[in-house]
């Protein structure tokens, strides 16, 4: 296990098929256009939960509150999801964390509500 490995195990924690992180001292920034590319079929998907607005491209707000959006760091892509009024971190580097994270988003939301 390299460094970054020790790190990543110390701060996340597995939730099913994603990985919640619970702080965070990594340096990370918002989710570029590629990265927003990579994650094409997932913001389909989320665009899809009426209860939803993506207010720019990669950011969802539930009503007028900020509820979703990405960011990338070495350690791969990540998903800021607001639950109970705090965010946590969700891997979403491969198709099945990003089920869990959309099953997780209708956890939160009540209903897998779709247009």
């Amino acid at each position: 296990m390299d460094d970054l490995d020790a790190r990543l195990e110390s701060r996340c924690q597995p939730l099913g098929s994603t990985v919640e992180c619970i702080d965070d001292e990594f340096e990370t920034r918002h989710a570029g256009a590629d990265t927003l590319d990579a994650l094409d079929s997932l913001l389909v998907a989320l665009r899809e939960r009426e209860a939803l607005k993506e207010r720019k491209r990669g950011t969802f707000y539930r009503k007028s509150a900020a509820f979703l959006h990405f960011h990338e760091d070495p350690a791969g892509i990540f998903a800021d999801l607001k639950i109970d009024g705090l965010f946590q971190r969700f891997r979403v580097s491969t198709p099945e964390e990003q089920e869990g994270v959309l099953r997780k988003v209708d956890e939160v939301l009540g209903a897998p509500a779709k247009k």
